[in-house]
């Protein structure tokens, strides 16, 4: 509330008790009490109004800012693609230091195809989705198309625009996450269960269909994805590979993230993540599970 409306709200309290003075002097109690009754209800009405226009506006303001702040996050990823894509191709002989103007194909093609499928967009999500699908099919068939560079050559390029790299930043990130989970969640399993809802909850949106399943005895949870925006975009555009070598490969990172642990680790200890089926392999459906080792199998 701000102090224009406080100050409207106080005075006509002080307004109401002053007329309730008068009141006292003049009126039988029985008359005064009615009359206290709807003057009260009358202001009660009146206040609430104001509050909830309050609340309505204060509400409509910070959807608008959380709006802001979602489309400038989208805006950023693609800056930050572009600009990976250019170091990328900086050090790529084939380029011939001509890595501006490659990088700015890119982002033409991506515009068009963007431009072309922009009814694809139903929620926040599917926004980030399909500007990622894009720019991974205009690089992808920028690169090897137009700078000739071999499919497995330019997925690799491909995969380290989308964080897949080792330097020192991507190694600091790497750890803040795995010092936040252990911090949060002293059991692996539950860090790697927590990240496969939050995956599909939160991250995923409308443009999966996605169903959770937990085992009885409380040692597997599998998320199971029947559709996949990705595969689906992909696989209309003539890319299905990519869906596997790019998307299914940032998922599975970030369960790594998520936990602490390497690929290694999460296939082979006590707590183990693994995608055991994905739509990019063929399969019916993409399965993620998460198990604890039982301690009679220790």
């Amino acid at each position: 509330m701000t102090k224009h409306a406080a100050g409207l709200a106080l005075g006509k309290i002080l307004s109401f008790h002053s007329s309730r003075a008068q009141l006292d002097r003049i009126l039988p109690l029985s008359v005064h009490q009615d009359a206290h009754s709807r003057a009260m209800a009358r202001w009660t009405r009146t206040n609430n109004r104001g509050a909830e226009a309050a609340g309505c506006r204060h509400n409509s303001m910070l959807q608008g800012a959380e709006n802001w702040i979602k489309s400038q996050a989208v805006k950023g990823s693609k800056k930050i693609f572009l600009y990976n894509l250019s170091q990328q191709l900086a050090n790529t002989r084939e380029a011939l230091s001509m890595e501006k103007m490659y990088t700015e194909r890119v982002e033409q093609a991506f515009e068009g195809l963007h431009a072309t499928n922009a009814h694809l967009i139903t929620d926040d999500r599917s926004r980030y989705h399909l500007q990622s699908a894009c720019l991974v099919l205009a690089a992808y068939r920028v690169l090897t198309d137009q700078l000739n560079l071999s499919s497995e050559q330019t997925i690799q390029i491909l995969q380290r625009c989308m964080g897949d790299s080792d330097s020192a930043g991507e190694r600091a990130v790497r750890y803040s996450l795995s010092m936040c989970s252990k911090l949060m969640f002293r059991d692996p399993f539950d860090a790697l269960k927590a990240t496969s809802r939050q995956m599909a909850d939160v991250d995923m949106g409308k443009s999966f269909t996605v169903a959770h399943a937990e085992a009885a005895d409380g040692n597997q949870h599998t998320s199971t994805v029947s559709r996949c925006f990705y595969h689906s975009f992909l696989s209309r555009h003539g890319a299905p590979e990519l869906t596997g070598a790019i998307f299914c490969k940032a998922e599975e990172a970030l369960f790594e993230k998520a936990s602490g642990m390497t690929g290694g680790e999460l296939r082979s200890g006590a707590v183990t993540f693994e995608l055991s089926s994905s739509l990019a392999r063929g399969h019916a459906a993409c399965s993620f599970e998460v198990k604890r080792q039982r301690r009679d199998e220790a």
